[in-house]
């Protein structure tokens, strides 16, 4: 072993689960450290060690990560599994409940760790003899039976196995490795070493990636020629031709002069309130009077008059929203379709500021990559970053009411703003007819 050198040629993720209290810190730092500490405390969440091992002339470094057994760490601890290369899955021999709990990790190791994950059986506090409850051949079945590659029985106490435990461990890891076990891909493949040492390659199943840092990528400039710039430019041509096509089928809306009538007088009884003090008190009367009176005042009469709102079953409303939809659906469906068709898989370029591990859904559409760092944006993703953001882009060359917008109707469509009901007149009347008619009048000059 040769624990001081930094340098490596293999990099394996080892992970280390089981039930709380079973001694998997202890294990760690006897291998770790060669120490036992009798109360070793509670694990939270997750713990993380390195050691280097010498395995047939190379250099093997162990990145350990030692997890939490407690039930409120277990979706902290199934994010692990996904990078690892070894899984050591621990119990204690005095514990029934520990040895049962097993098959519930195994289902976690299944479902949420790669297909060829190597997994070991560890079963500890070997030296506690005249309190043992597993038999260790009940341990072997169970070993033999989920496609473990091995089981030891440990004692972090006496030093037993633990050692020889995490060394045919990384033995395992390396041979499968050099006899080309593992499946590997030029496009995800990348190297690992340090200092003057010859890197190997090494390169899980996509959703076993094991690295110590996210994968850096150098952009084919083409990609800004025939990937990027035709993304922007081709949907920002879609958009203005959107917006005409829309003009020439979708009938302009007829304004009526009753309602622009109405929107004047309302609009003349909100500044009489708020001006009205610098009106002499005859003045301001008689224009309240011609607004507010009984029988003959402009608001009194609108109240009474009956209301004319939208027929929603109107044929001539119906087919105008769905024309509406035609122009918003259609040319996305074709814009999508070619980017999907033409530059599916290309990561056309990259933010410059650092993202979290959540952008990578929206930003990595169609590229699935769990090494490609959050920054990177895929073809299908960039697709939707110009629906976005090219709006003021829009507003400049088509003017502010353009129909070339798509993401102003997607949004209106997810808000309802695009099928809010219209507001009653008559509430707006009676609404400022009670306002002028409670109105004190003083005159401020």
């Amino acid at each position: 072993m040769d624990p001081e050198n930094d340098g490596f040629d293999y990099l394996f993720k080892i992970v280390l689960i089981g039930d709380m209290s079973v001694g998997k810190t202890s294990v760690v730092q006897r291998f770790k450290n060669g120490s036992f500490i009798d109360r070793q405390g509670t694990t939270i969440g997750v713990d993380f060690t390195m050691k280097t091992l010498v395995v047939d002339g190379k250099r093997v470094k162990l990145q350990i990560w030692d997890t939490g057994g407690q039930e409120r760490f277990r979706t902290i601890t199934q994010s692990y599994y996904r990078s690892a290369n070894g899984i050591v899955l621990c119990y204690d021999i005095t514990s029934p409940q520990s040895f049962q709990s097993l098959q519930r990790w195994i289902d976690d190791v299944s479902k949420f760790a790669a297909p060829n994950v190597i997994k070991l059986l560890i079963g500890t506090k070997c030296d506690l003899e005249e309190q043992r409850a597993i038999n260790a051949e009940d341990a072997e079945l169970l070993q033999r039976a989920n496609g473990m590659f091995s089981f030891v029985e440990t004692s972090s106490k006496s030093n037993v196995n633990v050692d020889n435990a995490f060394i045919d461990l990384a033995t395992m890891l390396k041979r499968q490795y050099d006899q080309g076990y593992h499946e590997t891909s030029p496009s995800e493949s990348f190297h690992l070493g340090a200092g003057g040492s010859t890197p190997v390659g090494w390169n899980w199943h996509q959703r076993g990636v094991s690295h110590s840092r996210m994968t850096d990528l150098l952009l084919d400039p083409a990609i800004r020629t025939w990937v990027f710039l035709p993304i922007v430019v081709i949907t920002f041509m879609i958009g203005v031709l959107r917006h005409y096509v829309t003009l020439l089928l979708m009938n302009k809306k007829k304004v009526e002069l009753e309602n622009v009538a109405d929107g004047q007088y309302l609009l003349r009884s909100r500044l009489l309130r708020e001006n009205g003090r610098f009106l002499p008190r005859s003045s301001f009367n008689a224009r309240r009077q011609f607004l507010a009176a009984e029988d003959s005042g402009y608001l009194s009469k609108a109240m009474q008059r009956p209301s004319k709102g939208p027929n929603p079953m109107d044929p001539t409303q119906m087919t105008e929203m769905l024309k509406g939809n035609m122009m918003n659906m259609i040319p996305m469906i074709v814009v999508g379709g070619w980017i999907n068709w033409t530059f599916s898989g290309f990561v056309t370029t990259r933010v410059p500021f650092p993202l979290t591990l959540k952008f990578k859904a929206m930003l990595q559409r169609g590229v699935d990559l769990v090494s490609l760092d959050s920054a990177w944006v895929s073809s299908a993703s960039w697709y939707f970053l110009c629906m976005f953001g090219l709006r003021s882009i829009y507003t400049l060359v088509l003017g502010e009411e353009n129909e070339a917008d798509q993401s102003k109707a997607m949004e209106d469509q997810m808000t309802g703003a695009a099928i809010s009901p219209q507001q009653d007149p008559k509430a707006a009347f009676k609404a400022e007819w009670e306002a002028l008619q409670m109105y004190q009048h003083q005159f401020a000059l």
